[in-house]
């Protein structure tokens, strides 16, 4: 982590803070394909949806087996970025590794964000 934390100081260039929303989601987005580790190999990832208050909310199955004998949890994943960056991509390879660690279904969620949603 010490290291990450290392890197992204010596970035030069702008803070997201002072990019404009599509400077700052471009910038996460980036940072994550430079950054991330590689994805776990699944036996379930699937993009789903459910109906939302003013549309479709995208989701994400993510899960280590093919089939399951029995109910079992479930872990909800929201993404980070500040309620304004951030997505199902930018979270995808920890999600992967989230659910192969755990051996549970995970559902990733890709809410509206602000400012486009002003309650997200």
């Amino acid at each position: 982590m010490k290291g990450f934390l290392d890197m992204m100081a010596a970035v030069n260039g702008p803070k997201l803070a002072d990019l404009s929303l599509e400077e700052a989601r471009a910038s996460y987005q980036a940072m994550h394909n430079i950054a991330d580790r590689p994805a776990h190999d699944l036996a379930v990832i699937r993009d789903l949806s459910c109906p939302g208050p003013t549309g479709d909310i995208p989701l994400r199955l993510y899960d280590a087996r093919e089939s399951r004998d029995e109910a079992s949890p479930v872990v909800v994943f929201f993404h980070g970025g500040g309620f304004v960056i951030g997505d199902l991509d930018t979270h995808h390879a920890l999600c992967t590794e989230i659910a192969a660690l755990i051996d549970l279904p995970l559902v990733a969620v890709h809410y509206a964000r602000a400012p486009e949603a002003p309650f997200p």
